[in-house]
């Protein structure tokens, strides 16, 4: 039987563990619930608030199927239904931005898509009790679509907001060092 050495963990991680001093950063936890809860209201509003304004021009398919708002299609037909999207497409970016990782930037994605998919499901099955809606939205290509087209999204839009934050990361950081560098000089 093979035994793991421990010599290539350095001494203050070996202690850490041995102590059992592992700290929960309770506000950040906090802080990451706040935003993708906010984003989730922010996406609620805008995207089932104008599919509530377009409801009486039987927005009934729209209502279940989320991708059509994503259609590039549908733009050039009506530029209005750009509206969603670009909310969408915001929320998101400044979700992967508040993020210092890819990986909990898209975990949150994910949740929030899987969100708006079961909001979606929700509505459609108070607006058409007789009809069951997760049946329809599970067995059709356009309820697949709908998952493929709207995570596809999400992750690349967090991906452009975790670079934006990476980017402006690592200018900071050269600000820094410049100016640690300028005020090295200045005491010589």
């Amino acid at each position: 039987m093979l035994e793991q050495s421990n010599s290539d963990i350095p001494p203050n991680i070996k202690e850490t563990i041995s102590s059992r001093k592992f700290k929960i950063q309770k506000g950040r936890f906090i802080e990451s619930t706040i935003n993708l809860i906010l984003a989730y209201i922010i996406l609620l509003f805008s995207i089932f608030g104008y599919i509530a304004n377009t409801w009486f021009r039987a927005a009934d398919g729209e209502l279940l199927f989320l991708w059509r708002y994503f259609n590039p299609v549908n733009w050039a037909n009506d530029p209005s239904q750009l509206v969603p999207f670009i909310c969408f497409a915001v929320t998101i970016i400044i979700l992967g931005y508040t993020e210092n990782v890819y990986l909990y930037a898209a975990r949150k994605t994910v949740f929030l898509i899987i969100f708006l998919i079961v909001t979606a499901i929700i509505f459609h099955q108070i607006l058409h009790p007789s009809i069951s809606s997760g049946i329809v939205f599970f067995t059709s290509v356009e309820g697949y679509s709908t998952i493929g087209i709207l995570g596809l999204a999400g992750l690349f839009f967090s991906w452009v907001g975790n670079q934006l934050h990476l980017v402006n990361y690592r200018r900071k950081k050269r600000e820094i060092e410049y100016i640690n560098k300028l005020q090295s000089l200045d005491r010589n």
